[in-house]
């Protein structure tokens, strides 16, 4: 009766019938990998990243994000990452996320979190480097927290191999 027609990773959310109290989590040839119980959980981004999906238990709109497997098997959950807040989303093994205070912050693919939520806004750039905001300025880190590019830069960022097409103040 419903279904979420982002099949990103072959997969996909569906209900059988709109009393159903579960998604079905189906691969494209309709066969059932899993399911995600909705009495319990509210699907974030209804997509999955990395055979993971985001979720939240559905009693508690301010929780943690909990992390599901392509089972609908729970990993893991961040406790800081504040459902409410944002929308988390995993790429090339790391997860980026807000807390209850707009904070961003960042956890490998086994909910370790690797650079704490102080941030004003982050954004996964891949392979294990940010671009993260200060205040009203931007910069890159990698996933030590380490400064790449120092906080100089008016507007975000875009890698293009081993370069990276920022704007800078004198525009």
């Amino acid at each position: 009766s419903d279904m979420i027609v982002n099949m990103n990773e072959g997969l996909t959310l569906a209900q059988k019938n709109k009393d159903d109290k579960k998604w079905l989590i189906i691969n494209m040839k309709g066969e059932k990998k899993g399911e995600i119980d909705t009495d319990k959980y509210y699907v974030l981004n209804n997509t999955f990243y990395e055979g993971k999906i985001m979720v939240r238990h559905i009693d508690n709109e301010d929780g943690p994000t909990i992390v599901l497997d392509n089972t609908g098997k729970k990993l893991f959950e961040i406790r800081k990452a504040r459902a409410k807040y944002g929308c988390p989303e995993f790429f090339d093994g790391y997860l980026t996320f807000s807390n209850a205070d707009s904070k961003c912050g960042v956890v490998n693919d086994e909910g370790e979190e690797v650079i704490r939520p102080k941030y004003d806004g982050i954004r996964n750039l891949g392979k294990g480097e940010f671009i993260a905001r200060k205040g009203e300025k931007w910069g890159v880190i990698n996933e030590k927290d380490e400064t790449i590019l120092d906080f100089d830069y008016e507007e975000g960022c875009v890698k293009m191999g081993d370069n990276y097409l920022i704007q800078d103040a004198s525009g």
